[in-house]
């Protein structure tokens, strides 16, 4: 199965992305090829929880996606505020339908959290737009977390993220 791009710009999606039609090839596992990747890295979460007794022993992990159902995760990290600097390269399926770059911030194994069926808390997420094409994005970003009936702005993660062809990553 063989599909183009389209130039079309009624969706909002960046032209750049799109100034040359790409073929997407199905290639017999449902993956399409479309040659962006995102090319993101977790460099630190700060603040995530309250001034607790037994921080230093509070495990965590991010949790990231563009796509659902293809969920990247950084390593279990101990410690108050966690500093990974981990990278990914994430392919995508289907680029123009992907707006929205979504992290979790979540403390696995908890000792003194009610347990969960899973075991994790979620102690803070992000929605962030996705960057243009080969426009690096850097900066710390504000995470929020239910509290109540509300949310609460609490903590903040640094990344760096980038949309990049496949032609511009192996050069």
């Amino acid at each position: 199965m063989e599909r183009t791009g389209s130039n079309s710009d009624s969706d909002g999606c960046d032209l750049d992305m799109w100034k040359r039609r790409r073929i997407i090839k199905d290639d017999g596992f449902g993956y399409y090829d479309s040659g962006i990747f995102l090319i993101l890295t977790i460099i630190q979460v700060n603040g995530i929880d309250s001034l607790n007794s037994d921080l230093d022993n509070r495990i965590y992990k991010v949790e990231s996606w563009v796509e659902s159902g293809n969920r990247y995760t950084t390593p279990e990290l101990y410690g108050v505020d966690p500093l990974w600097l981990h990278q990914f390269r994430i392919p995508f399926k289907n680029p123009r339908d992907c707006r929205s770059l979504y992290l979790e911030v979540i403390r696995t194994h908890p000792k003194s959290d009610p347990g969960t069926s899973t075991g994790e808390v979620l102690v803070g997420k992000l929605k962030i737009p996705l960057p243009r094409l080969s426009s690096p994005v850097e900066g710390a970003f504000r995470l929020t977390k239910l509290e109540g009936p509300g949310y609460k702005r609490e903590g903040s993660i640094t990344l760096t993220m980038e949309l990049m062809e496949i032609d511009e990553l192996f050069s």
